[in-house]
């Protein structure tokens, strides 16, 4: 068996080319919590905190986007119509039934019935 392969279960030290072992790794650089890391390591340079800072802000971007398509989309019934208010006031607006779209975390709606009800005494 060859000297550089292993056998199962057992490893062998990586060599070089010249056959000479390798050294483990010495722990000289430290990383921002304060662990000792390899010299082999990676750390966070400065093109990975941007890179990281861009990632967050997309996704930061794309829920607040969500957010607000879902909070505007509604949808009024059969038999009812929409009143529309901004910041508690009471608008002109109604809308018939169906889906709609309202400015979102401005505008609130509520559904009222317009069908008239017959009520039967007996």
């Amino acid at each position: 068996m060859n000297d550089q392969q292993s056998t199962k279960g057992v490893a062998m030290r990586p060599q070089t080319t010249d056959g000479v072992a390798m050294r483990p790794p010495t722990y000289r650089s430290v990383d921002p919590c304060g662990y000792d890391m390899p010299d082999g390591m990676p750390h966070l340079s400065k093109g990975r905190k941007q890179c990281t800072a861009i990632t967050a802000a997309v996704v930061l971007v794309i829920a607040l986007v969500i957010a607000c398509i879902v909070d505007s989309y509604h949808k009024i019934n059969e038999g009812y119509v929409g009143i529309y208010f901004r910041h508690g006031a009471i608008q002109e607006r109604v809308s018939a039934p169906g889906v709609h779209l309202m400015r979102p975390f401005i505008d609130d709606y509520v559904e009222v019935k317009i069908r008239p009800e017959t009520h039967r005494m007996d």
